[in-house]
């Protein structure tokens, strides 16, 4: 609980808001062109959930599915102020369908921390930053001297309180402006320098190692801390008079409320720290990237929105936390495409052989005039019209039939797809028997097996097939 000079002036920062002008557009600007370091670039509403990209000098919507460029992806999210939200954008890779594709068919082959600094001055202030006391002086003059100054530096540590400038007026400012960037996130900037000015000498940048540049922070801590140690030295004073009088003892209790209340005036002088360095560093636009995917890779990016943790802050948020995420993907030199097909090879019969009578005699015909193959097709962004619903020309086609009937079939052609469907034709290469060193009506020794080789024909054979492609 806020002490109660603090809390009597709670409800001013409600009290603007709800007088505040009335809400403004929340339709999202055109807005400028991307970045020229972006090959393409995104750009996510907020308040709407929807995606746009840049194409063709404009922004156009994202229905779905995966957006391909040429190079650096870059993302903007609009609509909603950092003051009052976190915005996170990140990006995870994943494997192309092309990439998959051409790995799974190699697979086919016969031969893969402000509370402690808060602490740390409470400790400071309690423990090691009582001055000594001074020597014992007795005097109704001394005595009024010394009430005086108590009085004083009181009044003085209530004024960096609830007084003109202080812990709550610098508190309302922030909140203030805080709720007016969510209420028309595109002003935020312009928003945030006018509390800036507001705010005056009490913020400062502060230098701080390993943070580029410098780091905005308030002197109210400073300020309230220097306060209470002079009510603290004061009290101290006039503690060692002996024989106080009833008003001095009632002014010592007065004094002792007052540091009883620093910690938790510390604390709330923390919170409003953090906070008003969020607002006047906030933005309304939040850019990542440029950043391209590897290849045979695609990014999934995701650009997470929701209330910051700051409890007046997160009060401020009207928007419900959304995630939306966006698939990029290289546009291929080359795309793979997977597929199975029905196999047909019109010159596919061969001979088989036996021996009879001690002769080399042919014993029939081995069919290899149809089976079935996996599929890999190559095109190329010229020959390939799907994602406009037109065809695709497939330029080769590789082709491997693992259950031939004398051993794996290879063929090389070319194909044509509409949609799943696809046709093709090209050059097979079957295995088939054949006999070594001998022909048909050779004689064969006394005792001697017949041997028979298999080979592939150096000659390929014509191929029809059709299939589906994925």
């Amino acid at each position: 609980m806020m002490p109660a000079f603090i809390h009597r002036s709670g409800w001013l920062a409600v009290l603007l808001l709800a007088t505040a002008s009335p809400l403004r557009s929340t339709a999202t600007p055109p807005g400028p062109a991307p970045d020229a370091g972006c090959s393409v670039s995104f750009r996510i509403d907020a308040r709407t959930g929807r995606t746009a990209w840049w194409r063709e000098g404009e922004w156009r919507p994202v229905h779905g599915g995966t957006v391909r460029g040429e190079g650096p992806a870059c993302v903007e999210v609009v609509g909603a102020s950092t003051a009052v939200y976190r915005v996170e954008i990140s990006s995870a890779p994943y494997e192309t369908a092309s990439y998959a594709a051409l790995a799974g068919f190699l697979g086919h082959l016969p031969h893969g921390a402000d509370i402690l600094r808060g602490a740390a001055e409470a400790a400071a202030f309690l423990q090691g930053h009582r001055p000594a006391a001074g020597p014992k002086v007795r005097g109704d003059s001394a005595e009024a001297e010394l009430r005086q100054a108590l009085q004083a530096a009181i009044d003085e540590a209530k004024a960096q309180v609830d007084g003109p400038g202080g812990l709550v007026d610098v508190r309302n400012a922030v909140l203030l402006a805080a709720g007016r960037m969510a209420e028309a996130p595109e002003e935020t900037e312009a928003l945030a320098g006018e509390l800036r000015l507001r705010l005056g000498e009490r913020l400062e940048c502060v230098r701080v190692e390993a943070v580029p540049g410098c780091e905005d922070r308030l002197r109210t801590t400073a300020l309230l801390t220097a306060a209470f140690r002079r009510v603290d030295a004061a009290a101290a004073r006039l503690q060692a008079l002996p024989d106080a009088d009833d008003e001095t003892r009632e002014l010592l209790h007065t004094a002792r409320l007052v540091l009883r209340t620093y910690p938790e005036v510390m604390a709330a002088a923390q919170a409003v720290q953090r906070e008003a360095r969020l607002v006047v560093r906030a933005v309304s636009v939040v850019r990542w990237g440029p950043v391209a995917p590897e290849w045979g890779k695609g990014l999934a990016i995701s650009a997470a929105v929701s209330p910051r943790q700051e409890p007046e802050l997160a009060a401020l948020a009207t928007l419900e936390p959304r995630t939306a995420t966006i698939k990029y993907e290289l546009e291929d030199v080359v795309t793979f495409a997977p597929g199975v097909a029905l196999l047909a090879v019109p010159g596919g019969r061969y001979p088989s052989y036996t021996s009879s009578g001690g002769l080399v005699t042919q014993a029939g015909r081995t069919d290899q005039r149809l089976t079935w193959a996996f599929s890999l097709g190559l095109t190329y962004p010229a020959l390939d019209a799907r994602a406009r619903g037109g065809p695709a020309l497939w330029l080769p086609q590789l082709l491997v039939a693992p259950a031939a009937d004398q051993g794996p079939a290879f063929g090389v052609g070319t194909a044509i797809s509409w949609r799943v469907a696809r046709l093709g034709l090209g050059a097979a290469w079957l295995r088939r028997e054949k006999l070594a060193g001998l022909q048909v009506g050779s004689p064969l020794a006394s005792g001697a097996k017949l041997t028979t080789v298999k080979a592939y024909e150096l000659a390929p054979k014509l191929y029809l097939d059709v299939g589906l492609v994925f």
